[in-house]
């Protein structure tokens, strides 16, 4: 995709991930083919999959395939982010916007993108407002997880990288970024 495109805005219901938006996603969430407890003890598996996974399923060391974690990426990615971003965001996206927002999402919830959470306003009024820049700062306030609001450095660079890719910037720079 040529790079002017990826800043272009389109109806959501015609787009997908792009693979910029997949790298982003696997960055952060790693790819990991072995079961194991997320940052809040979530039992997970592959790229930040959770549906099905059981603490059992970590104790006896549960694996998958490649192949396995991608499809569920897929699956997850789809059904769980992007159907629902579809449904609810009256307003168009760049492909950059899309992928920042499909990653927020992905790793917080549909919930948090439509109602907020524990003090933090949700993100998709203000995108329905038509406040891009207002939402993309709104990510930036997501770097927190748990019932405590626990700030995780690993989650405040992921906010940043996908605020960075929501305003069209590179976002790699945030791999290593320390506030």
């Amino acid at each position: 995709m040529n790079p002017a495109d990826r800043n272009t805005r389109h109806p959501v219901k015609d787009m997908k991930l792009s693979q910029a938006g997949f790298d982003l996603i696997a960055y952060w969430e790693g790819v990991k083919l072995r079961a194991y407890f997320d940052s809040v003890d979530r039992a997970t598996i592959g790229i930040g999959h959770i549906e099905g996974i059981t603490d059992a399923d970590v104790e006896r060391g549960r694996t998958c395939t490649m192949q396995e974690a991608y499809q569920w990426f897929q699956y997850d990615a789809e059904d769980k982010a992007m159907k629902y971003m579809r449904l609810w965001l009256k307003v168009p996206l760049s492909q950059n916007e899309f992928d920042a927002i499909t990653s927020f999402v992905f790793n917080r919830g549909c919930g948090r993108f439509r109602n907020g959470g524990m003090g933090e306003a949700p993100i998709l009024p203000i995108l329905n407002a038509g406040d891009y820049n207002g939402a993309a700062m709104q990510l930036l306030k997501f770097n927190w997880a748990g019932p405590h609001k626990e700030y995780l450095l690993g989650l405040d660079r992921r906010r940043h990288a996908e605020c960075a890719l929501f305003l069209g910037e590179p976002w790699e720079r945030f791999k290593t970024w320390r506030p």
